[in-house]
């Protein structure tokens, strides 16, 4: 019944999808303020778990069309890491070798960081593993 408006608040930045911890069940918590607090505490289940599908596929980086350095992705794709970052953290392991995206994109802005301290420019292959 309220699920548009809540979406559409999701949309807008004014809704956020808390999804539960990996082996603690599948619930949804939505939190927001105002009419579309008592709109989201309304939802069916059903709807909450569209709402977490639909943040998750927000969330969702395809690894293997990124670039192998970090100068060369989109501003989207940087979008999209730093959202995984938020959601997801960084990860300990990696399948294989690979380095994954998001500790390639914290090393490369770290290294950003550090040399606009010392007054140099980046190194050009910094974020990616050699």
């Amino acid at each position: 019944m309220f699920f548009d408006d809540v979406k559409t608040a999701w949309e807008a930045g004014k809704v956020r999808v808390h999804l539960a911890a990996v082996g603690y069940g599948v619930h949804v918590t939505l939190r927001a303020t105002g009419w579309t607090r008592l709109k989201a505490a309304l939802l069916c289940e059903k709807e909450r778990q569209e709402l977490a599908k639909l943040a998750k596929m927000d969330a969702y980086v395809d690894v293997e069309s990124l670039p192998d350095l970090v100068e060369n992705w989109t501003p989207e794709q940087l979008t999209a890491v730093r959202k995984l970052v938020v959601l997801w953290g960084i990860p300990k392991e990696y399948p294989g070798d690979a380095v994954s995206p998001q500790r390639r994109l914290l090393e490369w802005e770290g290294g950003r960081s550090f040399s606009e301290m010392e007054g140099r420019s980046p190194p050009p292959a910094f974020g990616g593993r050699e």
